[in-house]
């Protein structure tokens, strides 16, 4: 072979390394790479479109909670997801779960009478009911459990606007999960035609929810662990507002002007006290500690066997402020009830907190008053409120 091939050979061997070393370069080098950056541009375009649909739901969900705040509570203001009492017993979880249902409506149905009695309904008019669900059940996979049950209440009742007005603020401070879905209100019938009295007649669908992920407990309503009281989420308008005024502009009975002012003659004199209260006290006597399987909560019953009459019946719910009198009206003892249950019932009067076994009569108990290392044994925290007042006395 001639130089002059050699150089020819030479040549054309670097001319195909070149281009072939550019074709690979090109094959496994560029265009992999320039395919992963357009892959990783179009995922950074999902991303960002992503977040945005994720950044307008968290706007959304702000929103609403701003609007109902108590939402953020979900999972404690549930009605109870299960009962821990019904799972010491052991039952089969299909069994556990038509008890407890079972249960709650029975307490629910109990609130919204109790709700309805304390707002001064007509007695006789107030009717509340089970009633049908709306709309489809909660969806589900297949074996799992649905995420919460819904149980739906009809409440009707006849009163004024005033008792309307009560009820609804109450209903919407009470710390559950529910609301008011259709509120049907009007004048009230008198014989076939409308009641010149002003007396509405209101027809209420309540609905409630079981959350599956809730909290359990055995009471209706949610208890700080903290405190031991009773939850209060923000429900209402803040500032406060005094919603009874809706009563003076009724919108079925028009505006009501004030009354004009009553001449009264001058107050009577309090009558003397003739009776001291040992002499009072000494026959109030502690008669029963009772457990009201219906409220699922411990109740007292007080006697004054000096004037007869019915038994006070006491709890720390809606009785559980009493006040012991004289023959002439004069207060004795006014107390506040703190803790009842099988042993005994704990009371807290002008600061000080007494301890009272079935068959005690108010005196002598009152003489001696709790320790603070014995309220802390019962698990009481002081009310340091009523133990200024006292110092104030």
């Amino acid at each position: 072979m001639t130089q002059r091939e050699k150089l020819l050979a030479t040549s054309l061997l670097g001319v195909l390394l070149v281009f072939g070393g550019g074709l690979l370069f090109h094959l496994f080098v560029y265009q992999p790479v320039t395919d992963i950056r357009a892959e990783l541009a179009t995922e950074n375009a999902d991303l960002l479109k992503k977040q945005n649909e994720l950044d307008e739901q968290q706007r959304q969900i702000d929103a609403i909670l701003k609007v109902n705040p108590r939402l953020t509570w979900w999972s404690q203001i549930s009605l109870p997801a299960k009962d821990p009492e019904l799972k010491k017993a052991k039952l089969p979880p299909e069994e556990q779960k038509r008890k407890h249902l079972a249960n709650m409506r029975v307490a629910y149905e109990s609130y919204l009478s109790k709700l309805m009695e304390d707002s001064k309904f007509l007695r006789g008019s107030v009717k509340v009911e089970v009633r049908q669900r709306s709309g489809p059940a909660p969806s589900q996979g297949k074996g799992k459990e649905a995420p919460y049950e819904q149980l739906t209440f009809g409440v009707v009742g006849e009163g004024t606007m005033d008792n309307v007005t009560r009820m609804l603020a109450a209903f919407h401070r009470t710390p559950l999960l529910h609301h008011i879905r259709t509120l049907n209100l009007g004048l009230a019938t008198d014989k076939g035609k409308a009641s010149t009295s002003g007396r509405l007649k209101m027809d209420l669908t309540v609905d409630a929810l079981l959350m599956a992920a809730g909290e359990e407990r055995s009471t209706l309503t949610p208890v700080d662990q903290k405190s031991k009281t009773v939850l209060k989420p923000r429900v209402l308008a803040e500032p406060s507002r005094d919603y009874l005024v809706m009563d003076k502009v009724n919108m079925f009975t028009g505006y009501t002007p004030p009354s004009p002012p009553r001449v009264t003659a001058a107050p009577k004199a309090a009558p003397k006290r003739t009776e001291k209260p040992a002499d009072v006290l000494r026959f109030v006597k502690v008669t029963a500690l009772r457990y009201d399987p219906e409220r699922r909560r411990w109740e007292a019953d007080l006697y004054d066997q000096a004037k007869g009459g019915r038994e006070k019946v006491l709890n720390t719910g809606s009785r559980d402020e009493f006040t012991i009198v004289d023959k002439d009206d004069n207060p004795m003892l006014q107390a506040k009830v703190i803790k009842v249950d099988e042993e005994y019932l704990v009371i807290l009067a002008e600061g000080k907190y007494y301890r009272l076994h079935c068959g005690d009569f108010l005196y002598p108990a009152i003489r001696k008053s709790l320790s603070k290392s014995e309220l802390e044994a019962l698990g009481i925290t002081p009310d340091e409120s009523e133990t200024d007042k006292k110092k104030e006395k």
